[in-house]
Order: structure tokens, then sequence, then C-alpha cells
């Protein structure tokens, strides 16, 4: 085997021969006492006596073609997919990339027969620094996808897991284990909409009952998805004149309100390392998320069902202008001078892999339904808006993936899958006669959206997406694996109605007025796993 080898201490490469062959050696040195001998196995790990390191991902050449410009790489954002008022809607953008290449590597050792300790690390190229561009040199930065430590008590069926890993929101295919997580098998790095996930720092303890029922129980970092990536900034600006959006918040602010905070902006170090111009929302909780699977078996299918149950936390300041509240400048609900408000969201979801055919055909099925459960999204909807009074208010919302693998041969995959997202639209008024939320018709243009140069401001409701592709293993041996990938598909994204008071047609007594946008994808991908 070309692959297994020894790595002595000391040893020295023999001479070449004038022929090209190796002389043999006299004699192979000892081992220096106390060193421990490293070998690579036949499954291309590196053993260093009981340590076992194992390589992994893939190396990857990908092409998209979309028929609407969304200005994105091999990462669709699903929730920028611009209506035919946009000059981009009207042309099409293609792009190669080899950003979504993988670099992994996965550490384990027995710590005792039944005590194993494991670290695992995850990284890609679609990070992006100060100097990437896709002008000239395409220079990209590694990002963070895994970075975590695991221990398994098999004993009492106990596995903790601290760091970076895929939330319990996502499906898993073998009770809750890491590394067993069910991602659409799709190209694009922006997934499937109705696809739950985040990757986020957390800390995680699961108890399994004879690997049969597993019961987890997370603490994940959160973080608040906002309406154009923020919340306050949209009620009203600072001098307390009213913000103007084009996101479905309404145009004028909450009664008696000069200013909040919802989100923070790095600059310069102020928040985060420096130069990160990352918004970190305001969070002074983890989400938490609670988890059982079952493997069950009904005749020779085994069968995965899960469910989970998701709380969040939600949290901003309002300024009502420096002073209390008087009988003529009241803030809606008679609030002090200033004031933190919390709220809380929440959501349930569950999921399930069967074997329709064994060995031939699977199903899966996923879905979440809650408040404030916009982040778990694949298209990054909004988690919360905001109150006539300025309180931060999650948003009812949905999301559900379906899909079917089809394994045709050894080395041919063929899939369809299916899945939607949802925000649902949340108002209020804001003690002066206007509206104050996500989705609120006045003072909201949607006349324009069939046109090129018109306006058109709904704010997004549902993204639906359907999708099919096949993957072949062209190659696998020795060297690894070398496989081909193609996809396709549609995805229209919806806005909420939305009124006017254009050509002089008063907001009350303007019709609404919905719109709708698609996109076609076509993207294809040849991916060498050296590791396999």
């Amino acid at each position: 085997d070309p692959f297994t080898h020894v790595v002595v201490p000391g040893f020295v490469p023999p001479p070449v021969l004038a022929s090209g062959y190796a002389a043999p050696p006299a004699s192979l040195p000892g081992v220096p006492p106390g060193s421990v001998p490293a070998s690579v196995n036949a499954s291309k790990q590196l053993q260093y006596g009981s340590l076992t390191l194992t390589p992994g991902g893939f190396l990857t050449a990908d092409s998209i073609f979309r028929t609407r410009t969304i200005q994105s790489d091999i990462s669709s954002s699903w929730n920028n997919i611009p209506t035919s008022n946009s000059g981009l809607a009207h042309l099409n953008e293609q792009k190669l990339s080899a950003r979504a290449s993988r670099f992994a590597l996965l550490a384990e050792a027995p710590v005792t027969a039944s005590t194993f300790v494991a670290g695992y690390a995850e990284l890609d190229l679609q990070g992006a620094g100060t100097s990437s561009n896709n002008n000239q040199s395409f220079s990209y930065v590694p990002r963070v996808r895994e970075v975590y430590a695991s221990a398994d008590f098999f004993d009492y069926g106990f596995h903790l897991l601290a760091g970076q890993n895929w939330s319990l929101a996502t499906l898993n295919s073998k009770g809750i284990t890491p590394r067993n997580e069910v991602t659409p098998p799709s190209i694009d790095s922006g997934y499937v909409p109705g696809f739950q996930y985040t990757r986020a720092p957390q800390v995680r303890i699961t108890k399994d009952f004879n690997k049969k029922l597993w019961v987890s129980l997370e603490a994940e970092a959160s973080a608040t998805e906002g309406v154009n990536n923020g919340l306050c900034g949209n009620i009203v600006s600072n001098n307390s004149t009213p913000a103007t959006t084009a996101t479905g918040i309404g145009a004028t602010p909450a009664l008696g309100i000069a200013g909040g905070n919802c989100l923070a902006v790095g600059n310069g170090g102020n928040f985060g390392q420096q130069g990160d111009q990352t918004q970190y929302s305001l969070n002074k909780v983890p989400d938490v998320i609670g988890k059982v699977a079952y493997e069950a078996q009904i005749g020779v299918r085994d069968i995965h069902l899960e469910a989970f149950g998701l709380y969040r936390d939600f949290l901003d300041n309002v300024n009502y202008g420096g002073a209390a509240p008087t009988s003529t400048s009241a803030a809606p609900g008679g609030f002090a001078a200033s004031s933190n408000h919390n709220s809380s969201g929440y959501g349930v979801g569950a999921g399930l892999i069967v074997p329709l055919i064994p060995r031939r055909v699977d199903f899966q099925a996923s879905g979440i339904v809650g408040r404030g459960v916009g982040r778990y999204s694949s298209s990054q909807l909004p988690d919360a808006t905001v109150d006539g009074n300025g309180a931060v208010k999650p948003l009812g919302g949905a999301g559900a993936l379906v899909g079917t693998i089809v394994h045709l041969t050894p080395s041919i995959d063929v899939y369809a899958f299916g899945g939607f997202e949802q925000v649902n639209r949340d108002f209020s008024g804001n003690g002066s006669g206007g509206l104050v939320g996500y989705g609120a018709p006045g003072g909201i243009n949607n006349y324009g959206c069939n046109v090129e140069g018109g306006t058109c401001q709904g704010a997004t409701h549902r993204i639906v997406q359907v999708t099919g592709g096949l993957w072949d293993k062209l190659y696998r041996g020795s060297f690894g694996e070398l496989r081909v990938g193609v996809q396709y598909s549609f995805t229209q994204r919806s806005l909420f109605a939305a009124t006017t008071n254009a050509n002089g047609i008063g907001t009350s007594a303007a019709p609404l007025a919905s719109a709708k946008t698609n996109e076609n994808t076509v993207e294809t991908s040849l991916r060498y796993y050296p590791f396999q």
C-alpha cells in the first residue's frame, strides 16, 4: 500500500543507486527509549501511540449560474433575490469558485476502555479578509466551521461537547452524536430554504439509553437577526426624526422615542476585535435547546426520530427623550425616561429519516415553528421587530424541509428536495396614528415592483425552493475519491402586500399590492476527497 509507511525517529533515507532504486540499508536504527512510533494505517489515519489523527475534507471546483444577479459566490443569499424594479433582476450571473473546499482533522484517543476523548476542527475558504476580492487574486481567507472537543463515557452513556458545532436544531442521522448531522446534498453553500441550523459556540451534555433513546441539553451563543441586520436603528434616528426604510418597518417612529440600542457595530476595536465590522446583537443569555432522539426499527428498516424545544431571550434599551413622560408627551405604556426591555422567543421542531427502500431510497423531513426562530433559517429571516413602545418583539415564523435520496448504483445518487421558510407580519400603533413593526403596510410602496426603476419596499414573507441534483463517484480507490455533481433549483421569494400614497392616492384608500420574484440556478461541482 503506497500510503502505509513507518516513520522512525533518527532514520536517514538510504542512498539512491545509479539504477534509480534505493540501496537497502544495512540495518535500521533502534527506536530511542521513551519515543512513540508513528505510522499511517490502511485507512490513511496517522497513529501516534494511542492517539489517532484522521484528516478529512475535499478540494472543489464549483460553478453557479443564476438568472437574477444577487452578487454572491457559491453561497446563495435567498433573501436577497431582487425584484423586477432592480436592474440586477434583469441580469444573469455566473461564478466559478473554489471557496467551498474544506480542511478537517479529527483527533481521538481512549483514556480507558470505556472513555474516549476527541477534538475536531473543520475550515473552509468562505471567509473574507480586508484584502479579499474577486477581481484578480481571489485572496479569500479560511473560515471556522467547527472547532470543538468531546468526551464520551460509554459505561454511563454520557457525552459532553464544548466548542463550535452544529446546533441541536440540526437533524441528526444517528442518535444525538457529532459528525452525524444531516445537511442537504446540495452544491450551494447556502443550503436549501427550510433547513434549520446554526454553527455556534456551545456546551452540550447528552445521555443515551442503550443507544436507542437519546436526551440532550445545549446552551449555544445567541444572536438576533433583525430587519436589515438592525432593529432599533430602523425605529428612529438619533435626532428623533423618522427613519426611512425599505424593509417593512413603518416610517413613523413610536411616539416619544428618541432612540434605542439593539445591535452594536464593531468599529476599530470598540466592539469585538480590531477591524471587526460585524454587528453584535445584545443578548444576555444563550439560546437553550433540549432534544430527544429515538432509533426505532420497523421490520428491516432503521428509523430515526427526533424532536426539540428552543428558548431564546431578546433585549433592547429605549430612550424616551431624556425626561420622564408627561401628560402631553407620553411614551406608550407609561415607561420612564429610558428602559431596558426583555422578551422571550421559543420554537419547537421535529425530524425523521426513513429508508423507504432499504439501501436504495431514503426519505427525510424536518421542520420548526415558533417566535424568534428566523436565525435558524437558511435564508436568515429576521427574528424580531419592535413594538409601539420600542421594545424588541419576536416574530412568528416557521420552516420545513423534505427530501428523497435515491441510490441508483453504488456510485450514483440522485436527490430531490423542497423547503420553505416564512416570517409573519407583526406591527402595532405608535401612539400617533402610525404603524411600527415588520410588514406594516402604512407608507410602504409596492406599486413599482414589476417596473425597472420603480419602488418596491415590501418585506420578505416567504421563501420556497424546489431543487434536485446528482452526485457520481467517478473514482474510488487508494488515491481517494473523485466526485462530480450537478444541481438545479427554483426559488421564489414572496413579499408582504403593501400600500402606497403615490399618484395622489391616500394611504388609507390605496389598495394593497403584493409582489414575488424568483431565481433559477444551475450549479456544478468537481470534488476530490484525498482521505476517503
